[in-house]
């Protein structure tokens, strides 16, 4: 008898959000023991994540390593994370340092004074930051690599300890109490799974602490704000590639 096996993967834009409102009524949510306020689909993902799936002991113990190495108190600092790479496979370093300063300055908008831990998916950001840090004495924590980290949708290899880095990655941007971020939905799960209700309010206009700096080949500007200084607020979107061309 022959047997057929399909694999499929699907990653719907909106994380489900459609699929969750098209489906479950509040009647049904009533009877899942939720009560009627609870009406927004981030609310229910990040119980719904956190009941069904934990780091190994291995990965947990490596969060707490890792927070500790880089100073990090859950809900007491800031994450900035940088897709430099989306959908491609360069770009120019200037493209690169200048969307790095300013994912970095968009973060210190949420949380002025706040220590603000910084993920990217190319090291050449990573190291840049590294480099704006000492350069101007400021409160950022980059996690050091010896290498880009594995994407979890491009990566080939088959061995799951390869993946660590990256999962460690995802619950360090979690543990922020507020986040910036740019495009693709890495930064967008860790603020689902965040345990700060106003970390998950990506596209609400209601929200402090969130904010986008990225989008496509748009860049939002920022200005660093000090935690004693004026209050600063993000700027103008612009075309990246009209300031810094390819």
């Amino acid at each position: 008898e022959e047997v057929t096996v399909v694999v499929s993967s699907v990653q719907p834009i909106d994380y489900g959000r459609s699929f969750f409102n098209r489906t479950l009524s509040e009647d049904s949510l009533s009877s899942l023991g939720y009560v009627e306020e609870l009406t927004e689909y981030e609310t229910f993902y990040g119980e719904m994540f956190h009941a069904l799936f934990a780091p190994s002991s291995f990965v947990a113990k490596e969060i707490a390593q890792k927070s500790a190495e880089l100073g990090l108190v859950a809900g007491n600092y800031t994450a900035a994370h940088l897709r430099a790479l989306y959908a491609r496979e360069n770009r120019p370093f200037r493209q690169i340092e200048k969307m790095t300063t300013n994912a970095l300055n968009c973060a210190s908008n949420l949380q002025p004074g706040s220590t603000i831990y910084f993920a990217a998916d190319t090291k050449v950001s990573l190291d840049i930051a590294q480099e704006y840090a000492r350069n101007y004495s400021r409160p950022i924590a980059v996690w050091p690599r010896d290498a880009t980290p594995l994407h979890l949708e491009f990566g080939s290899s088959r061995n799951p300890s390869d993946y660590y880095e990256t999962f460690i990655d995802l619950y360090l941007l979690a543990n922020s109490n507020c986040i910036a971020y740019s495009l693709g939905g890495f930064a967008r799960w860790a603020s689902l799974i965040s345990f700060n209700p106003n970390n998950v309010k990506l596209q609400s206009s209601s929200s402090s602490c969130t904010l986008q700096h990225f989008e496509r080949k748009q860049i939002q500007e920022c200005t660093w704000a000090d935690q004693n200084g004026p209050p600063v607020k993000p700027g103008k979107w612009y075309r990246l590639s009209n300031a810094i061309p390819n």
